[in-house]
């Protein structure tokens, strides 16, 4: 469906594949992918697309089970990628700070128990902040 319709709308503005590649600034060799359904623009990508034909991006995305599966992968791996690379090690770092700082500051003395009431409290206010 997608591939169809980038032909027919690149068409209809008597665009060649270069013209399009060139306002999207990807090569030509991706249009003609996208046209034979040989891949599939990003989402980024996407959204020029609509932008620059003036269509929306359920136009473009409608009906095209194995297009939205593939933007469907491409968004849970963002997912994946800000959680175990970016929130995990924040959390830990955050955790351990806060830790550091009850003991220096409070003069808390951390033992199992104490770190893992602290442990949970702390994931109670992250959990809490993520929502």
């Amino acid at each position: 469906m997608f591939a169809s319709k980038i032909k027919e709308l690149r068409q209809n503005q008597n665009l060649t594949q270069q013209d399009l590649a060139e306002i999207l600034k990807v090569s030509r060799s991706s249009i003609s992918k996208w046209e034979t359904k040989a891949s599939y623009p990003d989402i980024t990508t996407l959204i020029q697309i609509s932008d620059h034909f003036s269509v929306s991006l359920d136009y473009l995305l409608k009906g095209d089970i194995e297009m939205t599966g593939q933007l469907d992968k491409e968004v849970n791996r963002g997912r994946f990628i800000l959680k175990w690379y970016i929130e995990l090690p924040l959390f830990i770092i955050s955790f351990f700070g806060i830790t550091l700082i009850l003991n220096n500051l409070l003069g808390v003395k951390f033992n199992t128990v104490t770190e893992l009431f602290t442990a949970i409290l702390f994931y109670g206010v992250y959990k809490y902040l993520d929502k």
